[in-house]
C-alpha cells in the first residue's frame, strides 16, 4: 500500500515538474480530429443515398423480396420508419 501512494506521489510531482497537464477532452478531440482526417482518405463507408432511396420504396409501399430485390433489404426498416413520419408531416 505505501509503495502505490510514493509512486502516485512521484508521478505527480514529475507531471508538475515538467509542467505536463493532462487534459482528457483535448487528447479526446485530437483522437476524433484523427479519426475523421483517416475518414477523408480511406472511408469505405456506407452509399447514403442508396439506403435512404431503399428506406423510401419501403415506405412508399414496395415489399422485401417481392418488388426489392437488393442484398442489402435488412438496413432499410429505421430509415423508413423515419421516411414516413417525414412523409406524413410534409404530404
Amino acid at each position: 500500500m505505501g509503495l502505490k501512494k510514493e509512486t502516485i506521489v512521484e508521478k505527480m510531482a514529475v507531471k508538475k515538474y515538467l509542467g505536463i497537464k493532462m487534459d482528457w477532452k483535448k487528447i479526446i478531440l485530437f483522437g476524433v480530429i484523427l479519426v475523421n482526417i483517416k475518414r477523408i482518405f480511406t472511408d469505405m463507408g456506407v452509399d447514403f443515398e442508396y439506403a435512404i432511396a431503399q428506406s423510401y420504396r419501403m415506405a412508399t409501399g414496395d415489399h422485401m423480396v417481392a418488388q426489392m430485390w437488393e442484398p442489402h433489404q435488412t438496413s432499410a426498416f429505421l430509415c423508413a420508419f423515419f421516411i414516413k413520419i417525414y412523409m406524413a408531416l410534409t404530404g
